[in-house]
This record gives structure tokens, C-alpha cells and sequence, in this order.
């Protein structure tokens, strides 16, 4: 497979705008996932396509976050969030002065936990950082996505 039809930062910010607007994932970004193309190849209809596929990204998203914030000495994510918690938890992922524990933090509470949505004057006040700096970590977090699934990919072809 060439890396011209591997999933780019491009699509992983489309895919997860998408998510977050609760929208069905693009199938032809998902096709792009060789680990994720093989299981969606088995299923029948658009919707469980697109189901399938929102799960995995935010699963993928959900564990390099909780690996991440446990190699930071911070607590493991609640099973049950609530507001006030899941701000306070933001508020100690940038505290850590790690823009990769911030980049994962903004793409979980963005785009995986939409329950607990916060406007992105919130989050410049959570963070105590500026729109153009939470733009550059979702940014970052876009590429760590990509790489996290170029890694999966790479792993699985080697085994």
C-alpha cells in the first residue's frame, strides 16, 4: 500500500468533525484504515459502516489519552463524567506543560466525550491558553491520530 492511500491529518479532522456533529463517518476516509477497511468490508449496510468506524477512532483516540495521562501520573479517566470533573481533568492535562497530553486531552473532550461539550471560550479559560494555541494542539492531535493509525497499520502487516 502506498502512502498516498494512507488517512491523512486532513481526513482525521474531517472524520472527527464529522463525529462531532453527529454525522456518519466518511466511508471513503474509512477506507483508507487497512486494519478498519477489513472489518467493514464484512458489514452490509452504510450505517453499521459508519458506526463501526466512529467507534474504533474513538476508541484509538480514547487509549493513547488514558496511556498518555497514566505515563503523566494523573489519574485514570472516570467511567462516568460529569462536568465538573472532566473540567477539572482538563485543566491538569495542560497544567502538565506537554503539548502531546494536550493534544490528546482536546481531541477526547471534543470529539469522544460530545455528552460534555464546552464552547471553545470555555476551553481558552480551562486551559489558560489562546484560540490560535487550542487550534495548533487539535492540529497536533490530528497527526498523532494519523501516525497512531499508520503505526496500527504498520504493526498488523509485520505480525
Amino acid at each position: 500500500m502506498t502512502s498516498q492511500q494512507l488517512i491523512s491529518s486532513d481526513d482525521i479532522q474531517t472524520w472527527l468533525k464529522a463525529i462531532q456533529q453527529y454525522q456518519p463517518a466518511p466511508i471513503e476516509i474509512c477506507q483508507k484504515i487497512p486494519p478498519l477497511k477489513t472489518q467493514l468490508e464484512k458489514l452490509a449496510t452504510h450505517e453499521s459502516i459508519t458506526y463501526t468506524a466512529t467507534l474504533w477512532i474513538t476508541e484509538v483516540i480514547k487509549a493513547q489519552y488514558q496511556h498518555i495521562r497514566i505515563s503523566h501520573d494523573l489519574p485514570a479517566l472516570s467511567s462516568s463524567p460529569n462536568r465538573k470533573d472532566t473540567a477539572h481533568q482538563i485543566t491538569q492535562d495542560f497544567l502538565q506543560n506537554n503539548k502531546f497530553l494536550e493534544a490528546w486531552s482536546l481531541l477526547y473532550h471534543v470529539y469522544v466525550t460530545v455528552e460534555l461539550t464546552f464552547t471553545d471560550a470555555e476551553l481558552e479559560v480551562l486551559t489558560l491558553q489562546s484560540a490560535r494555541n487550542l487550534r495548533r494542539r487539535k492540529s497536533l492531535g490530528y497527526t498523532l491520530v494519523c501516525h497512531t493509525i499508520h503505526r496500527i497499520h504498520e504493526t498488523l502487516t509485520t505480525q
